[in-house]
């Protein structure tokens, strides 16, 4: 059972994006494939000219100003008052630093979410569930129930021993004096 709360805190930081970092400026966006999306696909290219696409929230993205931009080739020179962003591994936000000089604003943007919290919670009560089957037989007990076993057979015909016809098999309580005996006269 210790074993489930590790792997739900996994799938948690994963999607949350917490092994991963990067460095460098918003140059575009994806277009997006609906009218109105909640989450947009930003372009950032790092010193090196690596483009690295990640998921923002729409309303961020709005706020940014950056241009769509269908191609995902990054353009030959980057306009300076395009956003920097960075994000350090093992860590759950991003920074965004919008705009030059003295007038900067340095944004800082949690990467965790609802979505991500839930996702773990499904995983989490999914992987118990499938515990609880494997080891009881039913999703929500907890407790192993016992295999039936039938009662011994004999082979067809044959009476079980202390069974016989006219036969009580003798039952003895637990608490009380033994039976008497009847005395012959």
């Amino acid at each position: 059972m210790l074993g489930i709360v590790p792997v739900a805190v996994l799938v948690f930081l994963a999607t949350s994006q917490f092994f991963v970092g990067w460095q460098g400026q918003v140059v575009s966006v994806a277009p997006p494939p609906v009218q109105k999306p909640d989450v947009l696909t930003v372009r950032i290219v790092s010193a090196d000219r690596q483009v690295v696409e990640r998921s923002w929230s729409a309303e961020l993205v709005r706020r940014l100003e950056v241009p769509f931009d269908a191609v995902a080739v990054p353009p030959p020179t980057i306009p300076p008052e395009r956003p920097a962003t960075h994000k350090a591994p093992l860590s759950l936000s991003f920074q965004v630093t919008v705009g030059v000089g003295d007038d900067a604003t340095e944004l800082s943007v949690p990467t965790t979410s609802p979505k991500a919290l839930g996702l773990a919670a499904l995983v989490f009560f999914g992987l118990v569930a499938l515990r609880n089957m494997m080891w009881s037989g039913s999703p929500v007990s907890l407790e192993r129930r016992g295999v039936y076993l039938p009662p011994n057979q004999a082979q067809a015909g044959v009476p079980v021993r202390g069974q016989g016809p006219g036969k009580q098999p003798k039952v003895r309580g637990k608490k009380g004096p033994p039976p008497s005996r009847r005395r012959r006269r």
